[in-house]
């Protein structure tokens, strides 16, 4: 297993990670505000999926990054994902020999699942560490179920006391943990308890957490605005109830074919990667989709003959199928399509059945041709080794956000996002910039077509930046008619900022109404990067005006510093030097701590034109001028727009601090 992930270690933030991990406030500090915070609020801190409640995932974070002190260090989260990881075999290797009753069979199984190649993205991704706490709460939990069956008195008492503390861990960890109970239940029913009645009390164990999590979710995520997840990441969204199911169907096809044979792996299955069933059978998607369901239904008859024949094949193939269940897309639809971090628990079922069909042909081939037996462990030798090696490959794909985006290009050509990402790490290159917009334009003719509800305004905003990127390369260049070359690639900028706000425009809206239909007030809605991107290409078009309108939009989605800077330029370039300090000023008030906003009013006052009291010079250097009558009305200006703004943002209490700070430090008029 080390050599499988020993170079996982050198594998940065990457995919959620940097939002979930370093971006989140809460686990930056162990203080009693950031616990409360925690299992208060979504798993998302900015609320970008109000469907997770994950507080133990996110407290170990906190673990990681304030109490061992590893903050921003990714390769001692690694190693704690690798631990878990290393408990997880082990467990598994502890219920194999409770269901094979041998050893051989057990270790194979934890052998083959601990360097299986699909389960990188769980272990490699430092986010998966929600598949690994989950999976360590449901495998101990069905242990101490086991063992609590087969005790009595104190013992009996403390495995129960186990199996409610691992069932915690499991639900508290990820949703899908609740699978613990039905694997419970699985096994009872494989192979019956000695007594029903005497099972309840570890039923009772681990349904008490269970009950605890999702009261605690639903009064945590009732606050928060309604899930609005997007069509082109999980495309059966806009599916009928029978194209949504055979797709799903399809879908546990290709899980079953990545766990045999896991060549050709990638980090993201966005549109149009999974074709949904047309029914026509000119494609191969259709015939994929009838072929899954073939073999689901086959394994569903295996599974009834197994219960009476083979009891651990029965368990193991109920593993796999219950394990896969919540985030199969057959009950009801989750945020994706497919992902390899959802096999990490099913693959242990899958595999179970493999090792049990070894071990069958083992037998009767040794009665057959003694020694056959040792050929066969050599070969299930090399096909571990062969994982092995499979699994550091992948973990390799995980080290860069480039190998990451391109190993998934290469992997899921037809997924818009695997494009889309990869032109933001190829723009990041020297030279990227083209091979970016060859990558964009593969993006937007995947999304083409679409209706703009159905789409992401994030292709384009990077789309749009890219261009005016090239814009600015060109302008710079020297060539002939530079300027007009130039000013092309900014239309074309704008074109494409454009469209996208008009999917921005139309996601917004299909999110108010799912809110409002909720009953639930939604906060602002947008994609605020679009405006700021609009902006910049408006002010290269010599457009100010309508760049400021840009701003105005964005600034009532989110108050970046970016914006008021954008704003002072439109405004300057507009002619309006009064509204550009106001603009700076408003941004020095919203940001305090920004030093930009100082120096560019600085500069502002400097070139005001006429003589003005705007600046000190001072021995100790140069500085604004607060009891100048021009600077004294910008600010309060500034300060009026800025209480406005938090005002109808609904942040009441920021906005009147505001105006109190601008009445007590300068005098201001009360308004």
């Amino acid at each position: 297993m080390f050599f499988a992930y020993f170079n996982c270690f050198r594998s940065v933030f990457l995919f959620d990670s940097k939002t979930i991990v370093l971006d989140d406030p809460r686990v930056h500090a162990a203080t009693a505000e950031n616990l409360a915070a925690i299992f208060s609020k979504g798993y998302w801190y900015l609320n970008q999926d109000p469907t997770l409640y994950r507080p133990l995932t996110t407290l170990s974070y906190l673990f990681n990054y304030a109490i061992l002190g590893n903050g921003a260090n990714p390769a001692a989260y690694h190693w704690v994902n690798i631990l878990l990881h290393i408990a997880n075999v082990l467990l598994l290797y502890a219920l194999g020999r409770i269901l094979f009753r041998r050893t051989a069979p057990a270790l194979m199984l934890a052998a083959v699942w601990a360097v299986h190649p699909v389960l990188t993205e769980a272990v490699t991704n430092i986010v998966g560490r929600a598949d690994l706490l989950a999976a360590l709460g449901v495998l101990a939990g069905l242990l101490c179920h086991i063992r609590a069956s087969a005790a009595t008195g104190g013992r009996r008492a403390a495995w129960l006391l186990g199996l409610s503390a691992a069932a915690a861990i499991a639900v508290f960890s990820k949703e899908s943990g609740v699978v613990l109970i039905l694997l419970m239940l699985l096994y009872d029913a494989a192979f019956r308890p000695a007594s029903w009645r005497a099972a309840l009390p570890g039923y009772a164990a681990a349904a008490l957490p269970a009950a605890l999590f999702f009261y605690m979710r639903t009064h945590v995520l009732a606050a928060l605005p309604a899930a609005n997840t997007l069509f082109v990441n999980n495309p059966l969204l806009g599916a009928g109830f029978v194209v949504w199911r055979l797709t799903a169907i399809q879908v546990i096809g290709r899980y079953l074919w990545l766990l045999l044979w896991p060549a050709t792996l990638s980090c993201d299955y966005s549109y149009n990667q999974i074709p949904l069933f047309q029914g026509t059978f000119h494609n191969w998607a259709d015939w994929a989709t009838v072929l899954s369901l073939a073999v689901c239904l086959a394994a569903a008859a295996l599974a009834v003959w197994c219960w009476r024949k083979n009891k651990p094949a029965f368990f193991c193939i109920g593993l796999f199928f219950i394990a896969l269940a919540p985030a199969s897309n057959l009950a009801m639809r989750v945020g994706t399509i497919m992902a390899e971090r959802l096999l990490y628990l099913p693959a242990a079922g899958f595999l179970g059945c493999l090792v049990l069909a070894l071990c069958a042909a083992i037998a009767r081939l040794e009665e057959r041709s003694p020694g056959a037996e040792k050929r066969i462990l050599w070969a299930l030798g090399i096909v571990c080794a062969a994982l092995c090696l499979r699994t550091q490959l992948r973990n390799s794909d995980w080290q860069t956000g480039r190998a990451l985006w391109g190993s998934a290009a290469s992997a899921a050509p037809r997924s818009y996002k695997t494009h889309q990402n990869l032109a933001v790490e190829l723009f990041g290159e020297p030279g990227g910039i083209g091979p970016a917009i060859a990558e964009d334009e593969k993006a937007l003719a995947i999304l083409h077509g679409l209706a703009p509800a159905q789409q992401d305004p994030l292709p384009y905003v990077d789309a749009g930046a890219h261009l005016r990127a090239k814009g600015d390369a060109v302008r710079a260049s020297g060539i002939p008619d530079a300027a007009a070359q130039a000013a092309a690639w900014y239309r074309k900028s704008l074109l494409t900022l454009q469209e996208g706000e008009q999917i921005d425009r139309a996601v917004a809206q299909a999110a108010l109404r799912a809110n409002r239909a909720a009953g639930r007030r939604p906060g602002p809605l947008g994609q605020h990067l679009l405006y700021q991107e609009l902006a910049q290409s408006y002010l290269r078009l010599g457009r100010p005006i309508d760049a400021v309108q840009a701003i105005e939009t964005g600034l009532g989605i989110e108050l970046t510093p970016e914006f008021f800077q954008l704003l002072s330029e439109a405004y300057t370039q507009n002619g309006d030097r009064d509204s550009a300090a106001v603009a700076l000023f408003e941004g020095a008030t919203v940001y305090p701590d920004r030093r930009a906003f100082p120096s560019e009013l600085l500069k502002l006052y400097e070139n005001w034109g006429t003589p003005v009291c705007a600046i000190e010079r001072t021995a100790s250097g140069t500085n604004l001028n607060p009891a100048c009558p021009l600077v004294h009305q910008h600010f309060c200006t500034a300060a009026a727009r800025a209480a406005g703004l938090y005002a109808r943002r609904g942040e009441t209490g920021e906005a009147e601090k505001v105006r109190i700070a601008a009445v007590q430090s300068l005098g201001c008029p009360a308004p």
